[in-house]
């Protein structure tokens, strides 16, 4: 039967599980990690009708997963070997996926000032809100449960535009960064292969 006691046991004596299923270089800081497809053309998606290429979302989601798997003390070697390589090689490969990479980069930077442009509005409006809120206290002298609902309507639209201003401006800018950053500084190196 599994207890607490022995959980905890078991994750003290498995605290670097990762070297069962990858090839760990403590002195150097690296994980090996390879992958297997069939065809080069499965990394890239093929409804894209553009000059180059593009790495599928199916392909960044298994890379995403990847650093999930090796913690961030390591640097990854990624081996990626396909049975069939479609006539393309390893320097044609690396060429178009540091192209996807740096596309992807230019993308989420674009895509982060209009997250930062959505959330400087947001703040905006929620100063016009807090500004009515404090006019509506100051200037309705009498009371009435007209002037109270106004007021609760004004605190809450306050407080959830400053509070998704706060979750753009933070959490998803954290996101991004540690995203875009993870994609192009956690390989050590990148390899393409026939399997």
């Amino acid at each position: 039967m599994f207890t607490l006691k022995k959980g905890k046991k078991l994750i003290k004596e498995y605290f670097d599980i990762e070297e069962e299923f990858f090839v760990v270089d403590k002195e150097n800081g690296t994980a090996k990690v390879s992958l297997l497809f069939d065809s080069a053309d499965d990394l890239f998606d093929g409804n894209y009708l553009a000059k180059r290429p593009i790495l599928s979302d199916g392909f960044l989601h298994l890379l995403r997963e990847v650093f999930d798997f090796i913690p961030d003390k390591y640097r990854i070697e990624l081996d990626i070997r396909f049975k069939d390589m479609k006539g393309m090689t390893d320097e044609k490969l690396n060429e178009l996926f540091n192209l996807n990479m740096l596309y992807g980069y230019r993308a989420g930077h674009a895509r982060s000032r209009r997250n930062d442009h959505t959330a400087f509005g947001l703040i905006g409006t929620g100063l016009v809100f807090f500004l009515g809120m404090l006019a509506m206290n100051r200037l309705w002298v009498n009371d009435s449960i007209f002037r109270d609902i106004c007021t609760y309507i004004a605190d809450i639209a306050t407080t959830v535009t400053f509070w998704e201003a706060l979750n753009i401006l933070v959490v998803m800018k954290r996101e991004q960064i540690s995203d875009a950053g993870g994609l192009i500084g956690r390989f050590s190196s990148i390899h393409f292969s026939k399997a």
